[in-house]
């Protein structure tokens, strides 16, 4: 049960490769929020050689984009062959899935994030950002406060998503961002 699980391995079978299904519930567990491990299973069964492993997952970060930053492993059900790593993966899930950022190492990071691109003019004046907070775990949730809200062009949240990213990781998780007025 999704809805139930904090960190879903996705299980995708080697041989087979990735299947539209498998898209299909990466899709339906990061967009509910929930930290991912994509497990490559009966890789014993796979021809490789140099370059098989990143080919893979090549293909992999392709197929599964929304899914960006994921860990993947690559196992063997049969041997055990590298099972024993998924716990660990599934643990540094967990802890990115839990982690809390200051205020202040956020903010740091929009106040770079706008000097570097600065955002757009909505409706004649340019849009003002004073904040932004992280409001909850699990997924990480941060809010931004801007005088505008509704004038932050798509594009520029994703903007600011990638900078949120590249400073603090959040390896194989989701988070969320919500835009709020800020009232006078």
């Amino acid at each position: 049960h999704l809805e139930r699980a904090q960190i879903c391995l996705l299980l995708v079978d080697a041989d087979e490769g990735v299947t539209r299904q498998d898209a299909h519930v990466a899709g339906y567990a990061w967009d509910a929020g929930r930290g991912v491990v994509l497990v490559i299973n009966k890789w014993d069964l796979v021809e490789k050689d140099g370059t098989t492993m990143g080919e893979y997952v090549k293909d992999l970060r392709y197929r599964f984009k929304f899914l960006g930053n994921v860990p993947i492993l690559f196992v063997s059900a049969l041997t055990g062959q590298r099972v024993a790593k998924i716990m660990g993966e599934v643990e540094k899930i967990a802890a990115e899935f839990n982690r809390k950022v200051s205020t202040s190492a956020l903010n740091k990071v929009l106040q770079g994030a706008l000097e570097a691109h600065p955002p757009a003019i909505f409706r004649g004046k340019r849009l003002k950002f004073f904040y932004i907070t992280q409001t909850a775990v699990r997924p990480p949730t941060f809010v931004i406060f801007v005088s505008k809200a509704e004038g932050v062009h798509f594009s520029y949240q994703r903007y600011l998503n990638n900078k949120i990213r590249e400073a603090f990781g959040f390896i194989g998780v989701p988070f969320r961002v919500y835009y709020r007025d800020r009232e006078r």
